[in-house]
């Protein structure tokens, strides 16, 4: 991680940032929101989560003003959304993957079943893919792993043991 805030402000400094989005608008997904917002080169673009409240209540805490936020049913939404610079909430996990300006899709569901849908759907879309609290979904990261790779993807992994 040596440098990595150097990077990313280099990457801001040409006009270009990571666009995340981050699947469940808990209270670790909220803090991630609130801790993306501060950094350079880097923001949560799309936040999901299944009472799309809890999404919308992600970028308020951060400090993104109403009127600054598009709730997206459709990929349409999402897309021209996304264009135009502005902050995304949903309540459709598939629009992560399915974006086309995303470039890493974080789950922060707490789900196993709800995150090994996002990592293939990450996978398959080409998608880096990340995850915070992996508890049981550790036994499943070699698979991930060969999958991602034979896929050309990245795999980013943030096990607490």
């Amino acid at each position: 991680m040596l440098g990595l805030n150097t990077k990313l402000a280099e990457l801001e400094s040409q006009n270009n940032k990571i666009k995340v989005a981050l699947v469940g608008a808990g209270q670790m997904g909220k803090g991630m929101v609130s801790q993306m917002i501060l950094m350079k080169g880097m923001t949560p673009s799309l936040v999901i989560d299944i009472d799309i409240q809890n999404a919308i209540e992600a970028f308020t805490l951060a400090g993104i003003p109403q009127s600054d936020i598009v709730v997206a049913k459709d990929i349409a939404t999402v897309n021209k959304a996304l264009e135009e610079e502005k902050y995304i909430a949903s309540d459709n996990s598939e629009l992560a993957t399915a974006a086309n300006l995303i470039d890493v899709v974080v789950d922060a569901t707490g789900v196993p079943e709800v995150g090994a849908k996002i990592a293939l759907d990450s996978i398959f879309n080409k998608k880096t893919y990340s995850y915070v609290k992996c508890r049981d979904r550790c036994s499943s990261r070699a698979n991930l792993e060969q999958i991602s790779t034979k896929c050309w993807c990245g795999l980013y992994r943030n096990c607490r043991r």
